[in-house]
């Protein structure tokens, strides 16, 4: 399938192409007493692809069921290319959907099942059949022509569902947990054939997912979502290293949590301890925690400047490609339980460092890796120990 050469643009239909593929205005849903989305407000750009991700339960899904019209908001406007489609079924919305389970007709082989969906267009058989038999060899299974679902694959079938999607040529391809059924290895590679289809297209696409990696390694931008609201709209890049909340911090990847500091001129204080990070919060004399990504966390045997802690190597994990180290933090002039941190270091410097339990090394905690967050906050509860893994 070859892409269409755009007209010459009139400065109307430029303002037009510049306007967001999808707005969602402060789209609220309830269900009986439990509220699903709260004041949810996004913008997606033309050939954006979009990950929504989040707990179970976030409200990730039926965002994604409101975008397609298969729910209704009880508050809020859905516009797809600048035109209000709050009320409009899911045929006039413009949209492609592959399902979870890929919803493909069993009596049907792949290539009917691809141009069930062109058969209200008024095309001819002839057409039908040369636009699914197109996007066949755009997914790779010209040969899976004939071939029933049942005879498929996984893999093949999820194709399949995403050709069908694709025929009628959607504004707006939406996917709802579309590789959750794969296997470890099929997912990896659905997920970059995915990305590289939807970059060759220029499709607009918005995809839910529980998966952080697939999030972070398909999309442009990551929507995060807890409890029905968005926690952060942003770049992966930005929500890894920047993230806007505790919950965010927790919840993509591994994060160090030392609770319990205080934040003095620009210093982070504890017991005898304290840390300069690179973006404090303004103001003084309040209590914070702080957060890392162990990746960032460096150890040295010796040496003692800034940024730099003494702590105990407590306990030691092969992970085959990387060991994580985990240490207790000493002299921090503090009553109770010593504050923890994990390490994540390579093969090489682990041989390196010669690591042995119990004994005393250096640890750097770079300024530009080093995070704080304001106390108490309700989105997550921190263990003092605590590394989310």
């Amino acid at each position: 399938m070859t892409a269409k050469a755009n007209p010459a643009e009139t400065p109307a239909s430029a303002e037009a192409s510049a306007a967001p593929c999808l707005e969602v205005a402060g789209v609220n849903k309830a269900f009986g007493s439990f509220p699903a989305l709260k004041q949810v407000s996004l913008a997606v750009g033309r050939g954006e692809f979009v990950c929504i991700l989040g707990p179970s339960g976030c409200g990730k899904t039926t965002l994604l069921r409101v975008i397609a019209g298969l729910e209704k908001p009880d508050a809020g406007v859905i516009r797809i290319n600048g035109r209000d489609v709050t009320r409009a079924p899911v045929s006039r919305r413009g949209i492609g959907i592959v399902f979870q389970s890929y919803a493909l007709f069993p009596n049907l082989d792949a290539l009917h099942n691809i141009a069930f969906g062109i058969r209200r267009r008024g095309w001819s058989r002839h057409d039908i059949t040369h636009r699914a038999e197109e996007l066949l060899s755009l997914v790779g299974l010209e040969e899976c022509a004939g071939k029933f679902p049942a005879q498929l694959s996984g893999g093949q079938q999820q194709r399949v569902a995403l050709a069908r999607a694709l025929a009628i040529e959607p504004i707006l391809l939406l996917l709802d947990e579309p590789l959750s059924a794969l296997d470890a290895k099929v997912r990896a590679d659905m997920r970059r054939e995915i990305r590289s289809l939807q970059q060759r297209l220029g499709i607009t696409a918005i995809m839910v997912t529980h998966d952080q990696e697939e999030a972070l390694t398909m999309a442009d931008r990551v929507v995060v979502m807890v409890r029905g609201g968005l926690a952060q709209f942003a770049s992966p890049e930005e929500i890894y290293r920047l993230p806007s909340t505790p919950f965010v911090a927790d919840f993509i990847g591994s994060m160090n949590f030392l609770p319990g500091w205080r934040l003095d001129s620009g210093l982070a204080r504890h017991g005898a301890n304290s840390l300069a990070p690179a973006r404090p919060p303004a103001g003084t004399r309040r209590r914070i925690t702080l957060a890392i990504r162990p990746e960032n966390v460096r150890i040295e045997r010796s040496g003692f400047a800034g940024n730099q802690l003494l702590a105990h190597v407590e306990d030691v994990e092969f992970k085959g490609s990387s060991y994580r180290v985990g240490l207790k933090i000493l002299n921090d002039g503090s009553a109770g339980r010593a504050q923890r941190l994990d390490a994540v270091m390579s093969p090489q410097d682990y041989v390196r460092l010669g690591l042995r339990r119990a004994e005393c090394v250096t640890v750097t905690l770079p300024a530009e890796s080093l995070l704080c967050f304001d106390e108490p906050d309700s989105d997550v509860t921190f263990r003092l120990s605590g590394v989310r893994r």
